[in-house]
């Protein structure tokens, strides 16, 4: 695999729950050479084959991403592997930091929701 194509590192993200074309700023993910990736609501394993590469969380399961990756940029898809799974799927994308990017609409702040596992709920009407 070549150096410029590894994922081996760390990488701003942003979703897009349901690909409305209305992208949220995740927190960044940091990808290890051990097969192990982190963030700050946990983390859990990753896998790469030549360009493409595929990563689970360890606290949703069957929540799976997956991407291609150059060498500044990712692009890719997310979703719920599981049946009648709730938020469903969306589009992701991230790229290193200093690579440039377009601006998401919103931030993610730490202590809030956690966007990489679906979109925050809106709070009901009474």
């Amino acid at each position: 695999m070549a150096t410029g194509s590894s994922i081996v590192g760390t990488w701003n993200t942003f979703v897009d729950w349901g690909c409305t074309g209305s992208p949220i700023t995740a927190n960044p993910l940091t990808f290890n050479a051990n097969g192990s990736w982190t963030y700050v609501f946990g983390g859990g394993r990753w896998i790469q084959i030549e360009g493409m590469y595929f990563f689970n969380f360890s606290n949703a399961p069957g929540l799976v991403y997956t991407a291609n990756v150059t060498k500044n940029a990712v692009v890719g898809i997310m979703g719920y592997a599981v049946s009648g799974s709730n938020p469903g799927s969306g589009c992701w994308w991230g790229t290193r930091p200093g690579a440039p990017h377009a601006a998401a609409t919103e931030k993610a702040a730490a202590e809030q929701h956690d966007v990489m596992l679906g979109p925050a709920k809106k709070p009901r009407k009474k």
